[in-house]
């Protein structure tokens, strides 16, 4: 049958119990495909375009390329301050630590007494300038006000002074007239000799006037000196009390910067190695800490002969500062 018909026919003939068999599409297949195509695309990109860190552990340690700065104590005293933490990223001039040396007796801390003592000074001294300056005031203003007492003073005086010379002259011609008429017989001689009398007299008066002016002349003289030498003076007090203050100053500063010291970053880095502690008693020249400079390389040192090959096969060996610190010994490599 099957050779002299073809295959179609005769499967046509057969009894189909099932129905014809047709091939349907489920959403599921095609969400497999798309999310195995998905990770082959991202498995490629990451192949092409990214890396992998691989870490391997090896017996040695690792130095950096370039050298560490050292932090020690620039004198003797206590750590009253550690302002920095291990691995803090710092700048040049930012305060790393302090350190007190203040020493305590049986009357309390020394220095403290010290500059407390020097702070009241200071105080004393500035309120001594504040009196003087008033005081300063004060007495050029009794100056000028006395300068203008006296031009008053001489003023009514060479008023009376020319009345008293008017008066003189007058009493002077008079007498001069009955001393004539004395001699003539007109009037009695007593009468002449009184008037001679009242002249003298009045001249007496003037002399003493004149004298009062030159008394007064050399009062106002004195008065203009000491007026202008009263800034002066007091510009000279004022000088001397402003350089004490200074001075105190000077000394109350000199003894806080004995008291406490700022230690900082002489450049910026990385703090690494600390080994200061809150309170710690140090000697001058002691070792705190270090700063590992900014853009350092680590590399390999003081490693087996074994582990050598193996860390060179795998990758460089300069590793990112960032990645490593000093007191770990393994090594990072990118490939």
């Amino acid at each position: 049958m099957q050779s002299l018909f073809r295959q179609q026919a005769v499967d046509n003939k057969y009894v189909r119990f099932h129905g014809p068999i047709v091939l349907v599409h489920h959403w599921s297949n095609t969400a497999l495909v798309l999310f195995l195509a998905t990770i082959i695309v991202v498995s490629a990109s990451f192949a092409c375009l990214f890396g992998f860190t691989r870490k391997e552990s090896v017996s040695g340690i690792v130095i950096p390329d370039k050298s560490l700065l050292s932090i020690t104590a620039p004198k003797a005293g206590s750590l009253s301050g550690v302002l920095v933490r291990e691995g803090q990223t710092v700048r040049e001039g930012d305060a790393l630590y302090v350190i007190s040396s203040e020493r305590t007796t049986a009357q309390g801390q020394t220095q403290a007494t010290i500059n407390d003592s020097v702070h009241r000074q200071i105080g004393r001294l500035q309120d001594e300038l504040s009196r003087h300056e008033r005081q300063a005031g004060a007495q050029l203003r009794e100056s000028k006000e006395q300068i203008k007492s006296l031009h008053a003073s001489l003023e009514h005086l060479d008023a009376e002074l020319a009345a008293q010379r008017q008066k003189v002259q007058l009493l002077r011609d008079l007498s001069e007239r009955m001393t004539d008429l004395a001699k003539e017989g007109s009037i009695s001689r007593n009468t002449a000799a009184l008037r001679a009398a009242d002249l003298l007299e009045q001249q007496s008066r003037l002399a003493s006037l004149e004298a009062q002016r030159l008394a007064l002349l050399r009062d106002l003289s004195t008065a203009r000196v000491r007026s202008e030498e009263l800034p002066l003076q007091a510009e000279r007090e004022t000088s001397q009390l402003k350089r004490d203050i200074l001075g105190k100053e000077q000394q109350a500063s000199e003894g806080e910067a004995r008291r406490e010291v700022i230690v900082r970053a002489l450049q910026s880095g990385r703090v690494a190695g600390l080994v200061a502690r809150t309170g710690q008693p140090v000697v001058a020249g002691q070792f705190l800490s270090n700063i590992i400079p900014r853009a350092v390389c680590w590399k390999r040192s003081c490693m087996s002969q074994l582990a050598r090959p193996a860390l060179s096969a795998q990758g460089p060996t300069c590793c990112c500062a960032t990645t490593l610190s000093p007191i770990k010994s393994s090594a990072s490599s990118r490939a």
